[in-house]
């Protein structure tokens, strides 16, 4: 907790302000310890960063350091207790429909109009509260648009998809945007906050949920008089949804809402609107806020609009934007084409596209191409890579003035046409944030640590054919995994460094490709091409196929296995293969063409973002071609992680 969220608090009972006793630190940042006030009806319990209304304690003498840190493991458990939760989940094919859906939902990009107006009377230092952050979502895309605010996110406690657990493990201090706070309590029974404490109040999908009186009243007595305060998404009784389907919450008519803001805005300079949810979201730009308290939608944005013009856009800074990937779209592989997907999201992708109506119309009606540059854009934004990061994987080849490079405007203009056609969303989040929309859609989350764990983990698991080399063997996922350990252990033996470089030639022999992956995976940079280019970089190895014959080879080459000993296979066999061999380094990078232009990535990047991809590859046999390095370490890279199938 930072010192800004200190200073709003105050108790509900006697409206004094908290005092904090900090027994861990970081910083400025209180980790644990907790807060009192001066009628010490309550202790408040701080652990792990996170404040716990909803823990209260009845005396400081129950808040001694031992017993807080018993208290945090109890409600926060361990990560691999929630990782082996997770994994219970995945093979269930559980998915929390509308948590994954979220960033992509109308009901949470209609207030995107009007973020530069919601803005317009904020300052640096500023607080924003978010009252109802029930997936994690909101509250990241809230702390990314205003970095020079603070965001202060409140959910009910150990409850719904996150829960305690979910928020300490994938939003915890120090993951999550730095200028975000996360609280538990309970908002219907008050807000414990400072008479104008917050510059903007943000609502999501809560306003028909609560009663307007204490919690609508609440929300404007701790946002100052010239502050936004906004709900989006706003049951309404102006229609009914076709097909019907129930709505919770008490429905309201549009009228109803417009009379309630007439009077609790009086005669203020701030204007008050109920808009149509269904207008915001199909104009996308919106110059003049529409009040449309009787539209014929069944959904509203209600906001409280400050009086001063709106400033330039905050969202400028989209070379910081990360890009969510679109759970309702499954991936053909050897079509290279997305597709919206009625059994997504455990096959409740129809059932909410009719919840959904004009968010479906937005969707392609033909398959988005993956062809070209945008496999590998897709890619890198699935592992979570900023969008610089992902334009700039070529600036190696192009050089400091890589902004006029084909290469670098080919990645852009791919990662354009991707969010054009809603396979991708760009929000500038954190890593966490990235990472909690992977577990929302697919209940993938531990992909910030090594692919080497999880791959052997995976191959070992499973004594099923994976691979069929040309000759018509067939080898087994335990010999995969034990191929690349001797590589990995091999390598070191011919004094060739992590960061120097190697070339691949692996055409379409899997066998020379898995070398190439577990030489990169070891921090060795691996070249694919036909042979090594000439004065890029100074080649340690050549590493190809049978049939390649080399007259006059620029560096130390070896065939795959046309001699016992001077081969691949032969040096091998000699090789120890254990766990001790698993490489601590994995920031090697991978060169190859694609597309016509030079690309070079991390192969961590590769293998994480098609881990993050794997639950949405629509299962099928792989075949390697010769001439698409892109889609042969994803196809590869997918079979480890699933223990599929590559011919």
């Amino acid at each position: 907790m930072k010192p800004a969220t200190l200073k709003a608090l105050e108790c509900p009972g006697c409206r004094s302000g908290y005092r904090a006793v900090a027994q861990i630190t970081d910083g400025e940042r209180i980790v644990q310890g907790y807060l009192i006030c001066n009628c010490r009806a309550a202790v408040i319990p701080v652990i792990e960063g996170f404040v716990l209304f909803t823990e209260p304690l009845l005396h400081e003498g129950l808040a001694e350091p031992a017993l807080l840190a018993e208290l945090a493991g109890r409600i926060f458990g361990s990560a691999q207790g929630l990782e082996a939760l997770y994994e219970q989940k995945r093979s269930r094919g559980l998915v929390e429909s509308y948590a994954a859906f979220q960033p992509f939902n109308e009901s949470a990009r209609a207030v995107e109009p009007l973020l530069s107006r919601l803005c317009a009377e904020l300052r640096e230092g500023d607080l924003v509260l978010d009252v109802w952050c029930r997936t994690g979502w909101s509250a990241e895309w809230l702390a990314g648009h205003l970095p020079a605010q603070h965001v202060v996110a409140l959910w009910e406690g150990d409850s719904s998809v996150l829960g305690y657990r979910g928020f300490r493990h994938l939003l915890a201090a120090g993951q999550r945007a730095p200028n975000l706070d996360v609280i538990f309590l309970n908002v219907e029974r008050g807000l414990p906050f400072r008479k104008d404490a917050f510059a903007l109040l943000y609502g999501h999908d809560i306003l028909h949920r609560k009663s307007l009186h204490p919690f609508g009243a609440e929300c404007l007595r701790v946002t100052r008089k010239s502050g936004a305060v906004v709900f989006p998404h706003v049951h309404l009784s102006n229609s009914e949804p076709e097909p019907f389907f129930e709505r919770g919450g008490t429905i309201r008519h549009g009228r109803d809402y417009r009379a309630w803001l007439d009077a609790i805005s009086g005669a203020g300079a701030r204007r008050a609107v109920v808009c149509s949810e269904k207008t915001l979201f199909q104009e996308e730009e919106c110059a003049n806020v529409v009040d449309e308290p009787d539209t014929t939608h069944y959904n509203a944005l209600i906001a409280i609009l400050p009086a001063a013009e709106p400033r330039a856009d905050s969202r400028s800074a989209s070379d910081r934007s990360r890009f969510i990937l679109n759970p309702l779209f499954r991936v053909d592989l050897a079509r290279a084409t997305a597709s919206f997907s009625d059994q997504s999201l455990g096959g409740g992708a129809a059932d909410l596209m009719l919840r959904h109506p004009i968010y479906r119309d937005r969707l392609p009606g033909a398959p988005v191409s993956l062809e070209g540059s945008r496999l590998l854009a897709l890619v890198l934004a699935a592992a979570g890579l900023e969008s610089r990061t992902i334009v700039q994987c070529v600036t190696a080849v192009c050089g400091p003035g890589a902004s006029d490079c084909a290469d670098v405007n080919a990645a852009a203009a791919a990662l354009r046409e991707l969010v054009a056609s809603e396979l991708l969303r760009p929000a500038p989040v954190s890593r966490a944030a990235h990472r909690l929309q992977r577990y929302h859609s697919n209940q993938l989350a531990a992909l910030d640590e090594a692919v080497w764990p999880i791959w052997l983990r995976r191959l070992t698991a499973s004594e099923t054919p994976m691979l069929s080399l040309p000759d018509g063997t067939c080898v087994t996922s335990p010999e995969v995994a034990d191929f690349m350990l001797r590589v990995a252990a091999w390598l070191p033996t011919l004094e060739i460094s992590p960061g120097e470089w190697m070339c691949a030639s692996p055409a379409e022999h899997p066998l020379l490709w898995l070398a190439a992956m577990a030489a990169a995976m070891s921090g060795i940079n691996v070249e694919i091409g036909a042979r090594p280019s000439s004065g890029a970089h100074r080649h340690r190895l050549w590493l190809h196929d049978d049939e390649l014959v080399v007259e006059e080879a620029p560096c130390p080459s070896l065939p795959l296995q046309r001699d016992a000993e001077q081969s691949l296979l032969g040096r091998l066999a000699t090789a120890a293969a254990s766990s001790n061999a698993t490489p601590s380094r994995t920031d090697g990078k991978v060169s190859f063409l694609a597309g016509g232009h030079r690309i070079i990535c991390r192969m961590q990047d590769l293998c994480r973002g098609a881990l993050a991809l794997q639950a949405q590859v629509v299962p099928q046999m792989f075949l390697l071609e010769r001439s698409d390095p892109v889609k042969n370490l994803v196809r590869l890279v997918l079979a480890l992680a699933s223990a599929g199938r590559i011919l």
